[in-house]
């Protein structure tokens, strides 16, 4: 499905809301091309936000905090460990638990909702204190989630959403508004003032939706005149499936310069390998620099940039949410962020994860927990 973004009430939107987009810019100078819908795109506005995006929107770490609560059980359940974010989470998780003076076990919610509900009822079964969610959202498992809090289980998630009654008992923030302006920052100064973006737009995650929405929104904030042009795809296409889908919106867009995924496993399980078979020269954005995508990245190969959430620190985070959570506390925004990352800006050594400026933070949870 191709469209043309608007951008009358974007205009309106963007100059109003300067907290969340660089102000607008209503001017001219030599870097700045009319576009034929109205507004402005201003390469000086532009490398301003870039700039802004280069450097992140991360935070400090928590300070203090309560000492390690002791003998506690943790099931950790990822949306998937076929991917290697999924996996740096859940490794990290377990290293988090065991460092603090827990047991944990992993059970793979293996990408479907069944597979979710299978994954939580195991471990309800097992009794621990707390399930560990990551990536899967409520409304599919409220039932099971239900059960699971029944008997007595703590539930906390990160990078999900709750159900429309709160079931999460304790959550880490993301920051998806941050990351859309840095995809849309990007990816204008690629294509535009008026090219062509081909996006792959998953249909069947709720979190993904709105995360996609707020992409295009700001990328008609900063670029007017460029044009998106949807291929959907569900979840279960991951694979065959969707180096087919992929190749078939290529062959239906062969003009467009730019290319967008909501995460990373959409490239290595499909669209790169789809991309780069169609002799089309585009410029990718990613989802979360992932490990084997940002080899990618050094190698100039089916992707040039990603937006770097920290999942690794995300398994420590959680657990000393969990550990507040224990001792009576809310669990706290633990300020990790998102940065805008590129073969020439904030890339990791090489086989290392994405950690962002928190490459200390073992240590510093250690040292929060009394555990060091």
């Amino acid at each position: 499905m191709s469209r043309r973004l608007s951008w009358a009430c974007a205009a309106i939107a963007a100059c109003a809301s300067a907290a969340t987009f660089a102000a607008c810019d209503s001017g001219s100078d030599g870097g700045d091309a009319p576009s034929g819908s109205g507004g402005t795109f201003s390469k000086t506005t532009l490398n301003k936000r870039l700039a802004e995006d280069y450097r992140g929107t991360f935070k400090a770490l928590p300070s203090g905090g309560p000492k390690a609560v002791p003998q506690k059980t943790v099931a950790i359940i990822p949306l998937t460990q076929l991917s290697s974010t999924m996996s740096d989470f859940t490794r990290e998780a377990a290293a988090a638990a065991q460092a603090i003076g827990w047991k944990s076990f992993v059970i793979d919610g293996k990408l479907t909702t069944q597979g979710f509900n299978n994954a939580i009822r195991q471990a309800t079964s097992q009794h621990p204190d707390a399930i560990l969610l990551s990536a899967i959202n409520c409304p599919p498992v409220q039932q099971s989630l239900l059960e699971a809090k029944k008997a007595g289980i703590k539930i906390y998630s990160v990078y999900g959403d709750d159900c429309e009654t709160p079931v999460w008992d304790g959550s880490q923030p993301v920051d998806l508004p941050g990351a859309a302006r840095m995809r849309a920052d990007w990816l204008a100064s690629k294509v535009g003032p008026d090219g062509k973006v081909a996006e792959l737009y998953l249909t069947d995650d709720q979190v993904a939706v709105r995360f996609q929405k707020l992409t295009e929104r700001a990328l008609e904030q900063v670029c007017p005149a460029c044009e998106v042009a949807r291929i959907e795809w569900v979840l279960s296409d991951l694979g065959e499936p969707l180096k087919g889908k992929v190749q078939t919106g290529l062959l239906r867009n062969p003009d467009a310069k730019g290319f967008v995924v909501p995460f990373d496993a959409a490239v290595t399980f499909g669209a790169g390998a789809a991309i780069q078979g169609s002799g089309l020269k585009l410029q990718i954005m990613g989802g979360e620099c992932s490990g084997p995508n940002l080899a990618l990245m050094r190698a100039g190969a089916q992707q040039h940039a990603c937006t770097g959430y920290p999942f690794s620190v995300f398994g420590w985070s959680a657990i000393d949410g969990l550990n507040r959570i224990f001792s009576g506390e809310k669990a706290v925004d633990a300020g990790l962020g998102v940065q805008l990352v590129d073969l020439e800006h904030n890339m990791p050594k090489k086989d290392e994860p994405f950690f962002g400026p928190l490459t200390d933070f073992r240590e510093h949870y250690k040292r929060n927990w009394g555990v060091d």
